[in-house]
């Protein structure tokens, strides 16, 4: 709990800095959305092409653009082999339209969730890696990423700055 207190001491402090910069110089903070599109079921379809789905919805504070936030994730291919997780380790923390990650549908599906949520991410390859692939660290169980791969994240967040 202290560890995410001072997380929250943090994101207000880069949240507010992010922001200003976006104000004075237009391009550190992009204000990202995740419009929907269409909704078939229970799984939202973005314009951007993001599909989501709520598994479990949070009561707490809502993730916005430009303000920080901490996740857990499990991160797998299609045909389930997990490529990245944090739940055996520290959690994920980044600022929605900063670009501090790499997979922009990470950042983007995010956002709308409210604390405690946990949201099942398919995310297509323009918004992942495209046609790149990714190497798995060493060591750690992880399979490759390859190219033009649809990454499928499960993602809880645990707190966002106000």
């Amino acid at each position: 709990m202290r560890a995410l207190k001072l997380f929250g001491a943090l994101c207000v402090c880069a949240t507010a800095l992010a922001c200003e910069a976006n104000e004075s110089v237009g391009v550190f903070c992009q204000r990202i959305t995740n419009t929907p599109a269409s909704t078939r079921g229970d799984t939202v379809t973005t314009t951007t092409g993001l599909r989501y789905l709520d598994l479990r919805e949070g009561t707490g504070i809502l993730a916005t653009p430009c303000k920080g936030v901490a996740i857990k994730t499990v991160g797998r291919l299609e045909n389930g082999a997990v490529f990245d997780s944090t739940l055996a380790g520290m959690q994920g923390e980044f600022i929605p339209g900063v670009k501090q990650i790499p997979v922009r549908g990470v950042e983007e599906g995010v956002l709308g969730m409210a604390e405690g949520g946990l949201r099942r991410l398919i995310i297509p390859p323009a918004l992942a890696y495209g046609s790149e692939s990714r190497k798995a660290e060493p060591g750690r169980g992880f399979v490759d990423i390859p190219p033009n791969a649809t990454l499928i994240y499960d993602i809880t967040l645990l707190q966002a700055a106000p």
